[in-house]
C-alpha cells in the first residue's frame, strides 16, 4: 500500500534533505523514514510536460505502476516527476522506466 504525500512540511523536508535519483525520463527526490508505516508518494508533473489531460494521465499511469511494485519501496517520502519525453511512451517503456527508477532507489539505500 502506498500513501499520499500531502503535508507542506513533507515537501519542504524533501527539498531540503532529499536525495535525488533519475532514470529514463523519470526522477525522484526521496527520504527514507522508518517511522512511517508505508511509503508516501507525491507527483510533480509540471506544465512543461503538457496540458492538464496529459499530466493527469501520467500521474494515473505512474500511480498504477508504483502500486504494482509497492513492496519495492521502503517506508519514506518520495516525490516523482516525469520529463515530457515520456508523453508518448508505451506502457511497456514506462514500466521499464519505473522499474529502473526503483532499482536506482534500492541501490541508493544499500
Amino acid at each position: 500500500m502506498i500513501g499520499r504525500l500531502q503535508r507542506r512540511s513533507d515537501f519542504a523536508r524533501l527539498t531540503e534533505e532529499g536525495t535525488y535519483v533519475r532514470f529514463g525520463g523519470l526522477w525522484c527526490r526521496m527520504i527514507a523514514d522508518p517511522r512511517l508505516e508505508q511509503p508516501q508518494v507525491g507527483y510533480a508533473i509540471g506544465r512543461s510536460f503538457g496540458g492538464a489531460v496529459q499530466r493527469n494521465r501520467m500521474r494515473r499511469r505512474l500511480r498504477v505502476l508504483l502500486q504494482a511494485q509497492a513492496d519495492d519501496l521502503r517506508p519514506g517520502l518520495y516525490l516523482l516527476g516525469a520529463q515530457s519525453s515520456l508523453l508518448t511512451a508505451s506502457p511497456s517503456d514506462l514500466g521499464r522506466a519505473v522499474a529502473g527508477l526503483l532499482d536506482r532507489i534500492a541501490n541508493h539505500y544499500e
